[in-house]
C-alpha cells in the first residue's frame, strides 16, 4: 500500500513540475531592431522602372548590416542593397524594376536589418512607390541585376 501511494505522490510531483511554466528560447531573446522610415523618393516612377532613395533609422542592439529591396506586386524584385549609415541612421538608391503590365503597379520597398550574434534577421515594410503602365511604344527596361 505505501508502494502505491509513493507512485502516487511522485505522479502529482511530475505533474506540478510539468504544469512550470519556463521561459522559451524566443521570450529570452531581446527585441529585434526597430526601422522608422525617414525618406522615400521619389512616389511615382516611370513604367521602366527607375531608382528610390530611402533614408531610415535603427534602432536596436548589434546591427549587423542594413539592406533593401523594392518588390513589383506580382512581378520581379530588384537587386538586394546594402545601404550605407553611420549611427541609427543608414540610406541608399534602391533599384525599382519595371512594370510590365497596361496598369498601374505597386512596388513596395523592403529593408532587412541583420543583427545579433547569430545574424539574425528582421524584415520591414518602409513604403511603396507607384508605378506607370507599362508603355509598349518605348523599348523594355532593363532585367534586374542579380
Amino acid at each position: 500500500m505505501h508502494n502505491h501511494r509513493i507512485a502516487v505522490g511522485l505522479g502529482l510531483a511530475g505533474l506540478l513540475l510539468a504544469g512550470v511554466p519556463t521561459m522559451s528560447a524566443a521570450a529570452r531573446r531581446p527585441p529585434g531592431p526597430k526601422v522608422k522610415k525617414l525618406s522615400l523618393t521619389p512616389r511615382r516612377l516611370p513604367g521602366s522602372g527607375g531608382t528610390a532613395f530611402v533614408k531610415v533609422s535603427v534602432t536596436g542592439n548589434a546591427v549587423n548590416f542594413v539592406r533593401a529591396q523594392a518588390q513589383v506586386a506580382g512581378g520581379s524584385g530588384g537587386s538586394i542593397i546594402t545601404l550605407t549609415g553611420s549611427g541609427r541612421t543608414y540610406q541608399g538608391s534602391v533599384p525599382v524594376p519595371g512594370n510590365f503590365r497596361s496598369t498601374t503597379a505597386t512596388a513596395t520597398i523592403y529593408v532587412f536589418v541583420t543583427s545579433g550574434p547569430d545574424g539574425t534577421i528582421s524584415q520591414a515594410t518602409v513604403g511603396s512607390i507607384r508605378l506607370d503602365p507599362y508603355d509598349s511604344s518605348q523599348p523594355p527596361p532593363p532585367p534586374p541585376l542579380d
